[in-house]
């Protein structure tokens, strides 16, 4: 088979139900996924200060959250801050924010979430996050 008609092939099979059908119960059942990595778990600095407190009571374990390095920081050039559906969370703690911040900064696939609960604890006690590498 030369080079033209092989593409021709592929092609044609990538638009037939059948093809489309397999890829979507391969993609469905995982078999693509990627690994995660676990890089930290903590609780979110500065919780008090921002929108976590009124909003606290819609956070559940496994809620995706967006990381944003913030290196224009006057107090911290690895600042890195936790939102929700634009809400402000607070900061990943100083003392675990270097590598995540120099990685949001290489455009790596960070994924953030809730790892745990708390609003009856004290406020800076309220959230914990996990932070995982995707690969």
């Amino acid at each position: 088979m030369n080079q033209t008609t092989r593409r021709k092939f592929i092609l044609w099979m990538a638009s037939t139900p059948f093809f489309t059908s397999v890829l979507n119960k391969l993609t469905h059942a995982n078999l693509f996924k990627f690994q995660r990595f676990l890089l930290n778990r903590f609780t979110v600095a500065g919780f008090q200060y921002y929108s976590g407190k009124n909003i606290i009571h819609q956070l559940k374990g496994g809620d995706c959250l967006l990381l944003r390095a913030e290196p224009q920081n006057i107090y911290d050039e690895f600042a890195v801050e936790i939102f929700y559906e634009g809400h402000k969370l607070g900061y990943i703690p100083r003392s675990d924010n270097k590598h995540i911040s120099r990685l949001l900064r290489q455009d790596a696939k960070l994924c953030c979430e809730v790892f745990e609960v708390s609003p009856e604890s004290e406020p800076w006690a309220m959230l914990k996050v996990q932070v995982f590498l995707n690969v």
